[in-house]
C-alpha cells in the first residue's frame, strides 16, 4: 500500500487493532493522503476499511496537535483509549 510511506507505524496500528477485533480482513480500503509541500512527506492520511461485518476508519498526522486518542464504538458499548501509541521509554 503506497499511501502509508511516513505514516506506517501510525496507521499500521488502527488496522491492526480493526483486524484484530472484526476477526476479519478488510474487503475495501479507501484513503486520501496530504503531502506537506516543504518536505513532501506524508503529514495527514484517513482511511475507511470495509469489513464484512461492519467499517473502521482512522486518520492519523505528523502535523496536528499532540493528542493520541483511540475510540472504539460498538454495538454494546465505547472503549476510549488515550495515548494508545505511545512508544516505551
Amino acid at each position: 500500500m503506497r499511501w502509508w510511506r511516513a505514516q506506517w507505524t501510525s496507521a499500521a496500528t488502527p488496522i491492526n487493532t480493526s483486524r484484530f477485533l472484526f476477526g476479519e480482513e478488510p474487503l475495501r480500503v479507501s484513503s486520501l493522503l496530504e503531502k506537506d509541500p516543504t518536505f513532501q512527506t506524508d503529514r495527514l492520511t484517513s482511511a475507511l476499511l470495509e469489513f464484512p461485518s461492519g467499517h473502521a476508519m482512522f486518520t492519523c498526522s505528523t502535523q496536528l496537535v499532540p493528542h493520541q486518542r483511540m475510540q472504539l464504538l460498538g454495538t454494546r458499548g465505547r472503549l476510549e483509549i488515550e495515548i494508545s501509541l505511545q512508544c516505551a521509554q
